[in-house]
């Protein structure tokens, strides 16, 4: 199929309008409402925020009803995040247009399940590039046509493409939820404390979701700020406690980092509260070595195996949430570029073209009437290809 995944912003009201159409629209405004039944542990409300933004379609549909509900014009007031999710509504719109039923039902499904949208998304964004180019795009896993995402052919050359994606708790015995659940909980416990404080907690271990055990590290903060005691265990979890500077409230998220740059790592969780009188830092890691690398290894051994393997391959893998310094670490020798060595090196993968590293952390960049999504990216061109591909090819000079 071709496309043109240019939205205009008066397209913008007609495609949401088609999308739950298709979609229902009382299914997003239950999904909606879950979220916002959700408990609500602290002011900061970090673990219901980490919800929400679990599936980005969710959040701008959201915005949608929330704009119709005030009667403001959808196309003047849609932000640029809600204008990346416009395209996506569109493509799917147009992937859903005289689907058969067992199509349909396998795109609502990638859609609607808040744990793999992203990396359905990231599918979406590859093919939009290849549709930009002029390109004729197939979604070969979706037609049934192939155990691989995209069929790309420029009218004398195909590509195979296999888009995998990896969360930020891969490889990690601590979950980002579980973080913001400990974070939300110790926030509410220990707001009303007066004091600028920062609480370093490492795990021994899956840190786990149990809340009676996160009010238990809570109350333990408040001894060990009494006593001016240094640290404690509560059960698998070591807590630590470091008094911050003197200063105002933070108020930005530039402050915030700032406070928590001296306290974090690459792979670690970190929080900021701060009231008129209280501030808390809050950072959690593992004592055991983060397994990232091998996480992302073995989605790209299996994606390696879902070519045909009679037609050059793209193999794509989103890295999400990684941070400028977490993704310097991850680029290392050691890093990324083992692990693309390790794949490619491997003769059985000769129809591997390229290996294409991506993160999601990149805002928006705004030229005049345009509207670009970029990211950090890292490639990797096997060396001795079975079938050779220019890489002009990617770009379409």
């Amino acid at each position: 199929m071709r496309f043109n995944p240019e939205i205009h912003d008066k397209e913008a009201e007609r495609e949401f309008r088609r999308f739950f159409r298709w979609t229902g629209e009382q299914t997003w405004r239950n999904k909606i409402d879950k979220l916002e039944n959700a408990p609500r542990f602290s002011e900061a409300d970090g673990y219901r925020q980490y919800l929400r933004q679990r599936n980005p379609l969710t959040v701008s549909i959201d915005h949608y009803f929330k704009l119709t509900r005030e009667g403001k014009r959808i196309a003047k007031s849609l932000d640029d995040f809600d204008k990346r999710v416009c395209g996506y509504v569109k493509l799917l719109n147009c992937l859903a247009h005289g689907a058969l039923p067992a199509v349909l039902n396998r795109l609502k499904g990638s859609i609607l399940d808040d744990e793999s949208v992203k990396g359905f998304l990231f599918e979406l964004d590859l093919a939009i590039h290849f549709f930009r180019l002029g390109y004729d795009v197939r979604f070969a896993d979706l037609e049934g046509i192939g155990q691989y995402d995209l069929l790309v052919s420029d009218g004398g050359t195909e590509l195979e493409v296999e888009c995998k994606r990896k969360s930020i708790d891969a490889g990690r015995k601590i979950k980002k939820g579980d973080f913001y659940l400990l974070a939300d909980i110790v926030f509410a416990e220990l707001e009303q404390s007066k004091q600028r404080f920062a609480i370093l907690v490492t795990s021994e271990g899956r840190m786990g979701a149990e809340q009676g055990l996160y009010r238990s590290l809570a109350a333990t903060v408040k001894e060990l700020l009494k006593s001016e005691a240094g640290s404690a265990q509560i059960g698998n979890l070591k807590v630590k406690v470091k008094p911050l500077p003197e200063g105002p409230p933070i108020k930005s998220d530039a402050e915030a980092l700032a406070t928590l740059a001296q306290f974090g790592s690459s792979f670690s969780y970190s929080a900021v509260f701060s009231g008129p009188d209280t501030t808390i830092a809050i950072r959690c890691e593992s004592a055991e070595p983060n397994k990232v690398l091998e996480a992302i290894y073995d989605d790209l051994k299996k994606g390696a195996s879902q070519f045909s393997g009679t037609r050059p391959a793209l193999l794509g893998c989103l890295i999400e949430e990684i941070e400028d310094e977490g993704w310097k670490t991850l680029q290392s020798g050691t890093g990324l570029q083992a692990v693309a060595a390790r794949l490619l090196e491997n003769p059985s993968r000769r129809h591997i073209n390229l290996l294409a590293f991506s993160s999601d952390r990149t805002p928006a960049k705004r030229e005049g009437n345009i509207l670009s999504f970029s990211a950090p990216h890292l490639d990797f061109w096997h060396r001795d290809p079975m079938y050779p591909l220019p890489k002009s090819f990617l770009s379409g000079t």
